[in-house]
């Protein structure tokens, strides 16, 4: 009888961990028409642009050694990746920032 409530306890735990990290985004909503009005300007990208989700409004990619953080649907620029440090725990990876360098 313990050994089954332990068992279930751990089961447990081990769900609400799961379910307690797990974390969602949705894809934005594309407008019909494209406005370019509620587009940044995009005049001063050092490194580029491209075509957001929807392919109305153009966003800077970010240089190598710019803070990127896909989550933010933040692009480094051709050639280069958003990389973590190797000290940021898996869990953590999606939400906290990275570098935009050569992989």
């Amino acid at each position: 009888m313990q050994k089954t409530l332990i068992a279930f306890l751990f089961v447990t735990a081990c769900l609400c961990c799961i379910q307690w990290n797990v974390e969602g985004t949705s894809m934005p909503r594309c407008p019909e028409k494209c406005d370019d009005f509620k587009c940044s300007p995009t005049n001063d990208c050092q490194c580029g642009t491209y075509k957001g989700w929807c392919g109305c409004c153009s966003y800077c990619y970010k240089c190598p050694g710019e803070a990127c953080l896909p989550l933010a649907l933040d692009r480094c620029a051709p050639g280069t990746r958003c990389i973590k440090g190797p000290d940021v725990p898996g869990m953590l990876r999606i939400n906290l920032p990275g570098i935009c360098q050569m992989p």
